[in-house]
């Protein structure tokens, strides 16, 4: 899909023709679709085009980073004509909420993905809510366990970068397909392995991946604070991803210092770090969570020009040395 298609009438549109396929080629009636009401509920909206007698299948998460009352839950679906009303009026509105997301930081994104249930697989969406609440929480040494929020499209489209096969389909059994919208509106399909190749203990994380999942979330905030900068140059997700991994391989660990040392490193020059105040705010920083974005915010603008002006000149020393 373009991403000149920015209209969620032409997403839901290339949207529909894709999933089509793809439950095509599942061979299967049986669709259960994920939603995930933690900013907003489309129960209203859905309600219509499911069976009378159709409810909620929770997933029971538990983790104090949750509400109780705003459980993700499962749409189950098994019959062909119903399953075409709610995939229609699904990607609705997981269209609509594409476009909002284009625009705006903190977008909700309730729709979260489409399962076809595979032919040999129990026909138990309570069994399947259980399955997928298994690796919403994840357990890390000597810290709070940690809510991973893995169902939501805009964590989901980052996940093949991160995770490997394994860990993939770990993550996603006892399906073999998880079909979704990515942050711009591409229909995406993640893909699992055979069920005796995949075992539930194969789902851990490094270090290293944990630190790139709490990048994803930042990522998305970084990406809008992009867009105010003035100046000519286009950063895509990967050089935004590198200047917030710099960040933590400096010691800085919380959202805010590592989006205020990602900023700077575009706004003041990727040297801005030698700059002797910086040093030892980062230092401090490492030390101490919010002290680096701190001491960047005392900052008046004839001194954040000087920055500027150090990193630029200490860039141009090194490439006068390196010619």
């Amino acid at each position: 899909m373009s991403f000149a298609l920015c209209s969620p009438e032409e997403i839901a549109e290339q949207a529909t023709l894709a999933l089509r396929l793809e439950l095509d080629l599942s061979k299967t009636h049986t669709l259960a679709v994920l939603i995930d009401p933690a900013i907003r509920d489309p129960w209203c909206e859905l309600a219509p085009h499911l069976p009378s007698d159709a409810s909620p299948i929770f997933l029971k998460i538990g983790h104090p980073d949750i509400d109780a009352n705003k459980l993700p839950y499962l749409l189950w679906v098994d019959d062909e004509r119903n399953r075409e009303r709610v995939v229609s009026a699904s990607l609705t509105i997981a269209a609509r909420e594409c476009v909002a997301g284009m625009k705006e930081s903190r977008g909700a994104r309730s729709v979260c993905a489409w399962l076809p249930i595979p032919i040999n697989a129990k026909n138990d969406g309570a069994a399947l809510a259980r399955a997928l609440s298994r690796n919403a929480t994840i357990v890390r040494s000597g810290e709070q366990s940690l809510y991973f929020r893995y169902f939501d499209p805009r964590v989901m489209a980052r996940l093949e970068s991160i995770l490997d096969l394994k860990q993939r389909a770990a993550l996603i059994a006892p399906l073999s397909k998880w079909l979704f919208l990515d942050t711009h509106g591409r229909f995406q399909v993640m893909k699992g392995m055979p069920r005796d190749h995949v075992a539930v203990e194969d789902f851990k994380l490094s270090v290293g991946q944990l630190k790139a999942l709490e990048r994803v979330a930042w990522l998305q905030q970084l990406r809008h604070q992009a867009k105010t900068w003035r100046g000519d140059r286009l950063l895509d997700d990967q050089q935004l991803d590198a200047a917030l991994m710099e960040a933590q391989s400096k010691g800085l660990v919380s959202q805010e210092d590592c989006l205020v040392y990602a900023s700077c490193f575009f706004l003041l020059g990727s040297d801005f770090l030698k700059y002797p105040y910086v040093s030892q705010a980062i230092l401090d920083g490492a030390k101490q969570i919010g002290c680096f974005a701190s001491r960047m915010a005392r900052l008046e603008n004839i001194q954040l020009q000087e920055i500027r002006d150090f990193a630029e000149k200490n860039s141009l020393g090194q490439e006068f040395r390196h010619d």
